[in-house]
């Protein structure tokens, strides 16, 4: 705090100046958690401009989305709304209008399985592990078992998705080098690529904490989630959707197999739609619509409340 007290100071100031010369209509911010996004509220605040919050991934804990300090929670879908009321949030302050990112998964990819990874017709299953900013021997061990699974299935591909935002991935390739030398060809490591064409691609999704499990049921790509003795996205609101899970490489492979084709896949969506509309909120493809509609009415915004501290 010593150290960090003088900059609190100076880019609240900043913000100020750029509200001034703005003079924006709303403030909208992917998170009022962090440092920059929680004094970007509280200088709108003082300018009397209100702010908006998107629901920026799935709650599965308090850090990074609450207490709410925006004016308003744009949360994704009802199951979202009753989290933020469960964990002390007004009702007035939370708002459903979906989530835009998946505005884009409701729509057919026709290059799916020739933008990335492989040229199209490649055999299945084709397997996406979508590393989260957990603990690094979590990831390692998840990270194991895909790889040792990938061996046991000779026409199997795996792309191995490393968190946009967090942590040291060198591990992922150093792993892969030692792990499993003989699959090396049929392995790749995607970074900063775009999710959405290897939600498509894939025909099967595996996670431990992280939101990709909701954008890949979106796309229609079904998500096994592991269970590994620590938290799991299967262990939050996700629980009605009855995802499998795997704990070994053995397990993981048999899952991979019995969803590789397309009759299973759909019937594997199709017997959790409901339970996934709860979490995702409307797939209509008319999300960003919805909160542009809400951002130009205000929604009635009395800005002056009192914020949480």
């Amino acid at each position: 705090m010593l150290r960090g007290g003088p900059w609190l100071w100076l880019e609240l100031s900043a913000l100020a100046l750029a509200l001034r010369r703005v003079a924006p209509r709303a403030v909208v911010l992917a998170t009022d958690q962090h440092r920059v996004g929680w004094l970007a509220a509280r200088a709108a605040r003082s300018a009397s401009v209100p702010t908006f919050v998107l629901q920026h991934g799935l709650p599965q804990a308090p850090i990074g989305y609450i207490p709410v300090v925006a004016d308003r929670v744009v949360a994704w879908s009802d199951a979202s709304r009753d989290w933020f009321l469960d964990h002390g949030t007004p009702a007035e302050r939370v708002v459903v209008a979906g989530n835009p990112r998946l505005d884009g998964l409701t729509t057919d990819f026709d290059d799916a399985e020739t933008a990335w990874p492989w040229p199209k017709g490649q055999a299945s299953p084709r397997l996406l592990l979508a590393l989260s900013p957990t603990s690094l021997s979590s990831n390692q061990r998840l990270l194991t078992m895909a790889l040792t699974a990938v061996e046991r299935l000779p026409s199997a591909r795996l792309v191995i998705k490393t968190h946009p935002g967090s942590g040291d991935w060198r591990f992922v390739a150093e792993a892969t080098r030692r792990l499993a030398p003989s699959v090396a060809g049929r392995v790749r490591v995607a970074q900063r690529e775009p999710l959405p064409p290897l939600l498509r691609w894939a025909t099967l999704t595996m996670v431990l904490r992280t939101t990709v499990a909701v954008e890949s049921l979106a796309a229609g790509t079904p998500v096994a989630a592991a269970a590994i003795g620590v938290p799991s996205v299967s262990d939050t609101d996700m629980r009605a959707a009855e995802l499998p899970t795997f704990d070994s490489a053995d397990s993981l492979a048999k899952l991979a197999r019995e969803l590789a084709g397309t009759e299973a896949r759909k019937r594997f969506i199709d017997e959790r739609r409901a339970a996934i509309e709860a979490v995702t909120g409307p797939t209509d493809g008319a999300s960003a619509r919805r909160i542009a509609d809400l951002l130009m009415s205000g929604s009635g915004l009395l800005v002056g409340d009192e914020l949480p501290p």
